[in-house]
Order: structure tokens, then sequence, then C-alpha cells
């Protein structure tokens, strides 16, 4: 029930050599005729075409053109087929092309280079942005256009805007409206991605789960409304505070289980608190709290607010025309 393994040797001949000189990176796919993979031998004066057999793992691989290079050295062309294990395992696999000529063997290393693909979706700290990574570095750079990029469109909001803020990661910033949230699909359409030098295919297309972020910021809110009211008057306050999309309020008060009862059905921005849900002749702790689409929440916020049994005095000043 043991594993069998099975290892060839080259033996190389001294004084003799082969080195690749172009194309020597390619994707996975292999090269191409237009831009042949180029080896320069060494130690071979007066070689013809018929005179060069080329193996790769195993595999023929035609030789497309040989010449004399100068310098006592012959140049070999060839385009190297796609790679042969299947998918790359990483970012690139260096491989041996074998050469046989007049019965003396040497090797020159190409190497297959994977296309980028994107690794992971993330929110910024305040959800304002989806960062996409990638596996390598890419050809991109600043602003791109997130139609040939990034789908679906409508949850990303109205003028959603991407740009690589570096060359392995793309930032799409989302616009008014946005409806995505963490847990939801995004998908990458490859949009002609390469890696950076170029060598690789064209990324193909690539659904990604949207994370939130590691460590998001807490929404930061303020309460506004007056602080004595009269007992048959309401009064109204109002919460706010910055945020990348709409907050959710929760609403309560300390001591006071009616008026408690009252706000806990609120979750917008507003509460209206009737005067005769306080208690006379003490202030009243009224605090609300905010949390975000990401899931964090704010501190909670008090306001005091009395209620009197004659409303306070209104002042009011008529300017001149």
């Amino acid at each position: 029930g043991g594993l069998a393994a099975s290892a060839g040797f080259v033996f190389l001949n001294a004084g003799k050599s082969a080195e690749c000189v172009a194309s020597c990176r390619v994707g996975a796919s292999g090269g191409s005729a237009s831009a042949p993979t180029g080896l320069e031998l060494t130690g071979f004066p007066g070689l013809q075409a018929g005179d060069v057999a080329v193996s790769l793992s195993g595999a023929s691989v035609p030789v497309q053109s040989v010449s004399q290079a100068g310098a006592g050295k012959v140049a070999v062309t060839l385009v190297l087929p796609p790679y042969a294990a299947g998918a790359l395992s990483g970012e690139e696999e260096e491989v041996f092309v074998e050469l046989t000529v007049s019965g003396s063997v040497v090797i020159a290393s190409v190497t297959y280079v994977a296309a980028p693909s994107p690794v992971r979706a993330l929110f910024n700290s305040v959800g304002s942005r989806v960062d996409l990574s990638f596996s390598a570095n890419t050809q991109m750079v600043g602003p791109a256009d997130c139609a040939a990029l990034v789908a679906p469109p409508a949850p990303l909001g109205a003028g959603a805007s991407c740009v690589w803020t570096d060359n392995s990661t793309l930032g799409v910033t989302l616009g008014p409206g946005a409806t995505i949230v963490p847990g939801d699909t995004m998908t990458f359409l490859g949009g002609g991605v390469a890696t950076a030098d170029g060598a690789s295919d064209a990324a193909g297309a690539a659904n990604l789960t949207v994370k939130a972020p590691k460590a998001a910021v807490e929404p930061s809110i303020t309460v506004d409304g007056p602080n004595v009211m009269g007992r048959c008057d309401s009064a109204v306050l109002k919460a706010g505070g910055a945020s990348a999309r709409p907050l959710t309020y929760t609403w309560g008060a300390n001591d006071n289980p009616g008026l408690d009862a009252l706000l806990t059905a609120v979750t917008g921005a507003t509460a209206e608190v009737p005067g005769g849900s306080l208690s006379t002749g003490a202030a009243n702790q009224i605090w609300v709290k905010a949390r975000s689409f990401l899931g964090t929440e704010s501190a909670k916020v008090s306001h005091p607010l009395t209620a009197v049994a004659l409303p306070p005095p209104i002042l009011s000043v008529d300017l001149p025309p």
C-alpha cells in the first residue's frame, strides 16, 4: 500500500547550455506565435532546425525556427503549450524546457504565470467603500470603469465609482442609495485585468461574498430638543450623526417604565414625547443609541427632559421689515 515514486535524470554537457531570452513568462494558456518564446543555445555551432528536439513535461514541443545569433550562439524560437498540469497551484510556476541537440541535452527554465484573481471583498471601516484585493499585482492603475469590472450595479448606489488604490486593490466607492451589505455577493467581471508585467492571461469572472470590516467605526450621535416642557405639550427630540447610510435608532427612558415602553417602538431619528408621560418636577433621562448597517452601535446619549405644570414662556421677536 506504499506510494510509488519515479524520477528522470538529465545529464548535462560541460560548455553547452540553454537560456530563455524572450517571452519567458507566459499565461496558463501558453505562448503565442506572434510573440514566441526565444531560447539561446551556447556550444552548438552550425545547427539546423532538424537538429533540435524540444520537450516540456515529457511532451514534444514543435520548434518554430533555428538561426545563428552571433558570438557562437544559436537562437531557437517556439510557442509554449498550455500549462500541462491544469490550473496553476500558485501565482506562478517555473518549469524546464528540455532540448536534445545532436545527442546532448540542455535545459532552460520558463515560467507560467497565473491570472490575478480577487481573493477578498471587504467594506472599509465606515462602510462607504468596498475594496477588492487581488492575488497578485495587476497592470491596472488609477480610475476605472465600474461597469467593466463589478456587478450588479444597482446595489452599489447611483454614480458608484471605481479606482485602483494600488496595483492589487480595486476600491468601489458606493453611491447614494447603495443597498449592498455584508453577506451579499459581488461579481468581478474580469475586465481584461492581467499581471503587472502583462505575462498572464486575462482574469476570469469570479463571485465574492462581501465581508464586514475587521474594525468598523462606531456611529457618533447627538440629540437636539427642549429640556423643559409643559405637561399638556409634546416635545420632539431629534437624533443625528454622520454615517454612510441612514442609521437605525433605539430610544428608551430610565426609571420610567411607561415612557420607556412608548419610546421602544421608535426606530427613526425623531421621537415625540408627550408631557403626560413624564414625571413632574424631576428631570427624566431619555436616551438614544444608533446602529449602522455594518452592525456597530454608538454609545448611549442621554437627554434630560422635565415636565412642569405651566409651559415655559415662548419669546418671539418681531424684526422690522
